[in-house]
């Protein structure tokens, strides 16, 4: 079984928060991260080279920066 986890992030980087989560889903199986966002790239990239993730999913387009609920449950729902 595999766990999707919806990364958060900001300018400055991954947030903490999504690194407890990893950790946490690490213990239920395979962890796959879904990075959505605009220029949100180097969060996808930091987040490749964390040692519990299995995969990363980017989706970066600028309907996305805001991060609204109704665009990005398209996303979680096409996964």
């Amino acid at each position: 079984m595999s766990v999707l986890v919806i990364a958060e992030f900001d300018a400055h980087g991954v947030k903490p928060a999504t690194l407890h989560t990893l950790t946490a889903a690490s213990q239920l199986g395979a962890v796959e991260v879904l990075v959505a966002g605009h220029q949100c790239r180097a969060a996808a990239e930091t987040l490749a080279q964390c040692p519990v993730v299995s995969k990363v999913l980017l989706a970066d387009e600028a309907q996305l920066a805001h991060g609204l609920a109704e665009r990005l449950a398209l996303l979680v729902v096409a996964q």
